[in-house]
């Protein structure tokens, strides 16, 4: 996939109603682009390497790649999303991440 369909993916995704904050960058946690947070640079960097470890744990155990990853509170989920051109993480009030999920499916493949 080339990066033009990232960024028209995640133009879709910071459009879902129940979207708080979103952040976008490239496997190695550079900021592409961001709506409604503070502090995206660190959550893009974090988040890269989050998922890139959870992604060798995978191979490891024989079970295969990462492709998300999921941290929830009473409060809030964080959901993060591995693409081949880059991540996609996202938060939402923990009440509406179970939709917020299914209409992120709907969009990429996950």
């Amino acid at each position: 996939m080339e990066e033009g369909i990232l960024l028209s993916d995640f133009s879709q995704i910071i459009a879902i109603s129940g979207v708080e904050t979103a952040v976008l960058s490239d496997l190695e946690g550079t900021l592409l682009d961001s709506k409604n947070e503070n502090d995206s640079e660190a959550i893009a960097a974090v988040t890269a390497f989050g998922i890139n470890i959870l992604n060798e744990m995978g191979s490891e155990l024989g079970i295969g790649g990462n492709r998300q990853f999921l941290i929830k509170s009473s409060s809030k989920t964080s959901m993060t999303f591995l693409r081949e051109e880059g991540v996609i993480t996202i938060s939402a009030s923990s009440a509406k991440s179970a939709i917020v999920k299914n209409k992120i499916s709907a969009i990429i493949d996950i």
